[in-house]
C-alpha cells in the first residue's frame, strides 16, 4: 500500500511511502524520483523524509 502525504516544509513537498516486505521507504512524489529506504518503520520513513526535507529547504532558502 503506498501513501501520499504533503509535508508542511517550505516549500511544502509531496511524498510517497510505501512498504514492500517488511521494509518501508519513501520518495518525492515528481516523476523518476529514486527511493530513500529501508527502514524497519513507517514512523523511521517518515521521520527521515521530514528531515530531508527540512534539511534541503534551510539548504535552498538564501536561493529563494
Amino acid at each position: 500500500m503506498t501513501k501520499t502525504i504533503t509535508l508542511e516544509t517550505n516549500p511544502p513537498v509531496t511524498i510517497k511511502l510505501w512498504t514492500k516486505g517488511s521494509k518501508h521507504f519513501w520518495a518525492y512524489d515528481y516523476p523518476n524520483c529514486k527511493p530513500n529506504g529501508a527502514f524497519k518503520s513507517y514512523q523511521l520513513a517518515l521521520k527521515d523524509a521530514e528531515s530531508y526535507s527540512k534539511q534541503l529547504a534551510w539548504n535552498l532558502s538564501p536561493i529563494l
